[in-house]
C-alpha cells in the first residue's frame, strides 16, 4: 500500500515538471519569435530607404548639349592681290570705334562696326598674300550660341523653342534664351541660340552647358528615377512589406520621370533601389 502511494507521488511530481517544462519551452519559444521579429522589423526598416512622399509637379523634356558663345559681327581684314604692309594702327585687344583706321597696304582699311581686335597678322615691311587674314575685328557686346547636334536630337529641336544655359563659373546663374535656327554644316547638325541677357564677362570662345526645351508637362505625377526600375518602384504604405507597382513613363529629365499610369498615389512613398539593395 505504502508502495503504490509512493509511485503516485512520484508520478504526480513527474506531470508537474512536463507540464511546467512545456510551458516554459513555449514561452521561451514565443520570446524567440517575437525578438526575431522586432530584430527583422529593425534590420528591415535601417535598411529600407525612402523617398520624399510623392507629389505631382512640371517636368520638362530636353535635349542636351554643350555650346559656344559667338559673337554676331566678325570682319576679316584680307588683302586681294600680293601686298605690302605699310602700317598696322592696333593691336591685338585694342578696341576700335566704327571707322577708325586697322591697316594700310595698297589702301587703308577700316573698321565697319565698332569692336575688338582679336588677331593681327604680318608686320610692317611684310607681304600679304591674297586669302591671308591681316586683322580680325569682333563685336563683344552682340553674342549667340552654337551648338552642335547629333541627328536624333536635331529632329526634336524647331525654331522658337526656349533654351537655359549655365556657365563654369557662373553655376548660380542660368540664362534664358530661344532658337533661332537650325542647319547643317560639315556633316554636323548646328543650332543657332538667340540670348539677350549675357552679360559682359561672357565672351566668344567660352562655352556653356544647353538644355533645348523640346516638351513641357504640368500638374503631373512624378516619381524619382533612383526608385524606378524597369519601370516598376516598390511601395511602402502602411507599415506592410514593399509591394511593386509596374508604371507607363512619359517625359523624363535628369532626376524625374513623368507617371502617365499605374496606381500610384500622391503622398505614397517609394524604395529606393540604389538603397533596398
Amino acid at each position: 500500500m505504502r508502495s503504490t502511494n509512493l509511485l503516485g507521488s512520484y508520478m504526480k511530481v513527474i506531470l508537474w515538471f512536463k507540464k511546467h517544462f512545456i510551458l516554459s519551452s513555449i514561452s521561451i519559444i514565443s520570446l524567440l519569435f517575437v525578438c526575431f521579429g522586432i530584430t527583422n522589423h529593425i534590420h528591415t526598416k535601417k535598411n529600407i530607404s525612402l523617398t520624399q512622399p510623392l507629389k505631382k509637379g512640371s517636368i520638362m523634356e530636353c535635349v542636351y548639349g554643350i555650346g559656344t558663345v559667338s559673337s554676331d559681327a566678325i570682319f576679316h581684314v584680307k588683302s586681294g592681290i600680293p601686298s605690302k604692309i605699310r602700317t598696322i594702327y592696333v593691336k591685338e585687344g585694342d578696341f576700335v570705334e566704327k571707322g577708325a583706321k586697322l591697316i594700310e597696304l595698297e589702301t587703308i582699311f577700316t573698321a565697319p562696326f565698332a569692336g575688338t581686335i582679336t588677331s593681327v597678322s604680318g608686320s610692317v615691311g611684310e607681304t600679304a598674300f591674297p586669302q591671308s587674314i591681316l586683322i580680325n575685328l569682333m563685336d563683344l557686346t552682340h553674342r549667340h550660341v552654337v551648338v552642335s547636334l547629333d541627328q536624333g536630337g536635331a529632329l526634336q529641336v524647331q525654331k522658337n523653342q526656349k533654351v537655359k544655359l549655365n556657365f563654369d563659373g557662373l553655376r548660380t546663374s542660368t540664362f534664358e534664351g530661344k532658337v533661332s535656327s537650325i542647319y547643317p554644316k560639315n556633316n554636323h547638325f548646328l543650332v543657332h541660340i538667340d540670348v539677350g541677357n549675357l552679360p559682359p564677362q561672357i565672351i566668344p570662345g567660352m562655352s556653356a552647358d544647353v538644355a533645348i526645351e523640346i516638351s513641357n508637362h504640368s500638374d503631373v505625377l512624378l516619381v524619382p528615377l533612383t526608385a524606378l526600375n524597369k519601370n516598376i518602384v516598390y511601395v511602402q504604405r502602411n507599415e506592410l512589406k514593399p509591394f511593386p507597382i509596374p508604371l507607363t513613363i512619359g517625359l523624363i529629365d535628369g532626376a524625374m520621370a513623368e507617371v502617365t499610369s499605374g496606381e500610384l498615389q500622391e503622398g505614397d512613398q517609394l524604395v529606393l533601389e540604389n538603397k533596398a539593395k
